[in-house]
């Protein structure tokens, strides 16, 4: 077998996680592929934009060099022209920035012996192609949301026709950038296909479904209690029966009120239900209007990552109320796998990828997205069924292990890519 040592530098290029120089930051695919492969001996350089996509705030006001740790190197982008809002045109101006800041970073780089870079974003995916292509250097796309397909969902449906015809530039570009990249990766099965119809190819052996991970950290004992502690003395404890979802509120993705709506009719008559709703978003203020005056509708705002932990340890149920919009139908994020990971049964709205994945192994119900009566009698399933939610939740660990563990997830990442430097390493370098 050849002997890649001498070759194991890869760039990994992303947009909207946490960074490591983030206040208690749960990294995510990226970073966490980053960390991995710097504990193995890789050199690595993670580019990413400095600007925090949650928060809609700046991290640095200009771009950084941060060494994380003697292999890996964080390149923090930065914009002057940043934005508030998801759709806002200068979301478009914000990203060309940063293409140009990301295209005078990689002339100061080491050249890389292979590339993994995200999708979305288009902009970031030119760069990298382009530089691979003029260095010889494989690069591997890596399929989060089907972009740009899903623009058209946030005009009303009367311009969604308009709106799809003014998106083909930026389709035929995105088919051309698939055709480009020696291997596509993706997130489920059906963001592979999406990606292999972008390229208008087969899949080859190089590319794959790999799923997300998620790492199950542990926590000091005594930072968990003290977490545990908090979450008791405003009423969610062992002996009430808490539905929980931590995540962004966005008003356009989640079916939150319909959730909501059907908690408050159970609550009516049961003292011991709790909704915990943990994060932040455009859509707060619906949701707690949709809550009402229901005390047991708790919002306790942004938490950290040992408050999340210490939650969903007192929790029963973990809630992923999605809307079925054609990204997300297929979608399997990271907070089912955070639930599954906590041994937690789950209750989902989505139709698609995950719905088959729970019926296959058991591991959670699904309401009809909108449907308040559907999702009061799965809540209510789930508060009768207490032997049938903890061999859920059983099943649901034992899945999580198998298919979403971060050391699992991160060894088939970088399988993929050492085969793609064995395959390219010149004759006289093997």
């Amino acid at each position: 077998m050849t002997d890649t040592s001498f070759f194991k530098r890869a760039w990994i290029i992303s947009d909207c996680e946490p960074l490591p120089t983030d206040e208690d930051p749960r990294l995510m695919r990226a970073g966490l592929l980053a960390e991995y492969l710097a504990q193995k001996g890789w050199k690595v350089t993670w580019f990413a934009p400095g600007f925090d996509h949650g928060k809609k705030t700046d991290r640095f006001d200009s771009t950084q060099e941060i060494e994380v740790n003697a292999n890996e190197k964080l390149i923090a982008l930065h914009s002057p022209v940043t934005y508030s809002k998801n759709t806002s045109p200068k979301r478009i101006i914000f990203y060309r920035r940063l293409a140009g800041e990301l295209r005078k970073s990689f002339e100061k780089e080491h050249l890389p012996y292979v590339i993994f870079c995200s999708w979305p974003t288009q902009t970031f995916a030119k760069e990298a192609l382009e530089y691979g292509r003029k260095a010889g250097v494989p690069v591997v796309l890596d399929v989060r949301d089907l972009w740009p397909d899903i623009f058209t969902r946030v005009f009303p449906e009367a311009l969604q026709g308009p709106a799809r015809l003014a998106l083909v530039p930026s389709v035929s570009q995105a088919k051309k950038l698939f055709r480009q990249a020696d291997a596509i990766t993706a997130v489920t099965p059906g963001a592979l296909r999406w990606g292999l119809e972008k390229a208008g190819r087969p899949g080859g052996s190089a590319d794959r479904t790999v799923y997300i991970g998620y790492e199950n950290s542990e926590i000091p004992e005594e930072e968990l209690a003290k977490a545990m502690d908090a979450w008791r003395s405003v009423g969610i404890t062992e002996d009430t029966f808490n539905f929980t979802y931590f995540g962004t509120f966005s008003m356009s993705t989640l079916d939150m009120e319909t959730v909501i709506r059907a908690f408050r009719e159970i609550a009516a008559s049961r003292s011991d239900v709790r909704l915990l709703i943990i994060g932040a978003g455009d859509a707060e203020q619906k949701f707690k209007d949709a809550a009402g005056d229901c005390d047991r509708v708790l919002f306790p705002g942004w938490c950290s990552n040992v408050q999340i932990q210490s939650a969903l340890k007192l929790s029963n149920v973990g809630l992923y109320p999605f809307r079925n919009l054609e990204d997300f139908r297929d979608a399997f994020g990271n907070k089912i796998i955070g639930y599954m990971a906590s041994g937690l049964p789950v209750m989902s709205s989505l139709e698609g990828f995950s719905k088959a994945y729970m019926e296959q192994f058991g591991t959670g119900r699904t309401y009809r997205e909108g449907d308040v009566s559907s999702a009061k009698e799965v809540m209510m399933s789930f508060l009768n069924n207490d032997e049938e939610n903890r061999e859920m939740g059983r099943r649901g660990f034992e899945r999580f292990r198998e298919d979403f563990d971060m050391p699992v997830v991160n060894r088939k990442l970088e399988e993929l890519l050492t085969e793609l430097i064995e395959r390219n390493i010149p004759a006289e370098g093997k």
